[in-house]
């Protein structure tokens, strides 16, 4: 019997062999379960429900790859990442007390059209495809429903992107900062998007189709922060990233990054190619909000462009930079990241070499021979969201080997179990690291080897 982690509340499911939907204990929800293959699959799965559970959804979308990765039929891993890709949370209806997905990331494209969903389906049984069709008709149902409440919003002309409160539930100097900003750009008449006052008296369920109408019409998004963690905060990483994503299919928007009592380079990487502001300097928020003017063509001076100017091209700054970082020059290595995130704040090359130099190696082999997992690594999960199929494929085949040289002793152990005659145990041994190419021949030889000894034990008999 396998031990899962439920995907709504987070409690302990028991399944049986060959189950594929139960109904967990604790939050009576009936859900999917994987196939439980075996121990590494099941810890791998625990580990991803539990990361989309925290609405970490783009770390979780990255595990949920990971095991794609070993078990590319694995219905249930592309359901979790059709979740992740549509932000989906399950909460408590206030009514019956039921389980039900709310959205944190509207798309207009349909999950019926979805490649993950439709690879689901295809290998789904036919018990868990049912639930899986069931539960992406309510996702649809929600997702139509958060489009056309959107589309009823007036459009804004500036979102203010914050934390409002800490982990002590008080609120932050940020919420403090963007509430004086708030008040002069309405001053000026600006139709400004602030949760603090937007969302004021709002229902949680009516949050996102305020949030989704306000990101897709806004012009500029301030993110406003006094701490790293502030910028990278769940909700607030979740907002300027979808700005972002617009960003790329509208060349009108603009993002101002607004930092104070922390370094500019300790902001996000992302925010790398725009001109920020610090707060923290006289005068800064009339120097801001003329920059917003020029933006939006309030008086004639348009020299504001919110961008790094370009030096040298892409290319030629990714071979330099794997040339530094092979010279064991990180001093250089750092500036010539600097500069490939100015051209391109979504390179997957330029995030993948950071994770080089941040752990002090000089080159992809050293780093294939470590034994320090990379698939949790914040750059490691950038570089794959914005790579091709191609790079992606080699991103995963990295992780994976770091992964082998980390069960090494284990398969180690299992051929010595074997070479010393204790086959039961070299096959417990093995199979816990069935992604070395040989370990399911071994098992086999094993296997052999207990019939054997049956056999003789009969005849002595």
């Amino acid at each position: 019997m396998a031990l899962f982690r439920c995907k709504m509340c987070g409690g302990n499911l028991e399944v049986k062999d060959g189950q594929t939907v139960v109904t967990c204990d604790f939050c009576g929800s009936t859900q999917t379960v994987p196939n439980a293959d075996s121990e590494k699959k099941i810890n791998l799965f625990n580990r991803a429900n539990n990361l989309r559970i925290k609405n970490e959804f783009d770390k979780a979308l990255v595990a949920y790859q990971s095991i794609l990765s070993e078990f590319p039929n694995d219905a249930e891993a592309h359901w979790g990442i059709c979740l992740c890709k549509y932000g989906i949370e399950y909460v408590d209806d206030p009514r019956t007390g039921d389980k039900v997905p709310t959205c944190h990331r509207t798309l207009f494209d349909s999950i019926f059209d979805d490649v993950d969903y439709k690879e689901a389906i295809a290998h789904a049984d036919p018990v868990a495809k049912d639930v899986y069709q069931a539960e992406a008709k309510e996702i649809d149902r929600l997702q139509k429903h958060i489009i056309k409440v959107s589309q009823k919003e007036e459009p804004y002309d500036v979102f203010i992107c914050y934390k409002e409160t800490d982990e002590t539930g008080k609120r932050t100097p940020d919420s403090v900062l963007a509430h004086d900003i708030y008040e002069k750009l309405t001053e000026k008449d600006y139709k400004v998007f602030f949760a603090r006052v937007t969302l004021e008296g709002k229902l949680g369920q009516e949050y996102e189709p305020i949030i989704f109408a306000a990101l897709r019409s806004s012009k500029v998004m301030l993110v406003v922060g006094t701490k790293q963690e502030f910028f990278n905060a769940v909700w607030v990483k979740n907002e300027w990233s979808r700005f972002l994503s617009f960003m790329k299919d509208d060349k009108d928007k603009y993002l101002i990054p607004c930092f104070k009592d922390m370094d500019a380079y300790d902001m996000p990487e992302e925010f790398l190619p725009f001109q920020s502001q610090d707060m923290g300097k006289l005068g800064y928020i009339q120097d801001l909000i003329r920059g917003i003017d020029k933006l939006f063509d309030r008086n004639t001076d348009s020299e504001f462009s919110g961008k790094v100017s370009k030096r040298m091209s892409l290319n030629d700054i990714l071979a330099k930079l794997e040339e530094s970082i092979s010279a064991y020059d990180y001093s250089k290595s750092e500036w010539l990241l600097e500069e490939a995130f100015s051209i391109n704040s979504n390179c997957s090359e330029a995030f993948f070499f950071k994770i080089l130099i941040k752990r002090k190696l000089n080159s992809k082999k050293a780093l294939l021979d470590s034994r320090d997992p990379i698939d949790e690594d914040e750059d490691f999960i950038k570089a794959l969201e914005y790579a091709d199929q191609s790079y992606k494929e080699t991103l995963i085949s990295y992780s994976n080997a770091i992964q082998k040289n980390l069960y090494q002793d284990q398969y180690n152990k299992a051929v010595s179990l074997m070479n010393q005659m204790k086959y039961e145990d070299a096959i417990s041994s093995f199979e816990e690291v069935l992604f070395f190419e040989d370990s399911k021949e071994l098992i086999e030889k094993c296997k052999t080897e207990i019939n054997e000894k049956k056999k003789l034990e009969k005849l002595k008999i």
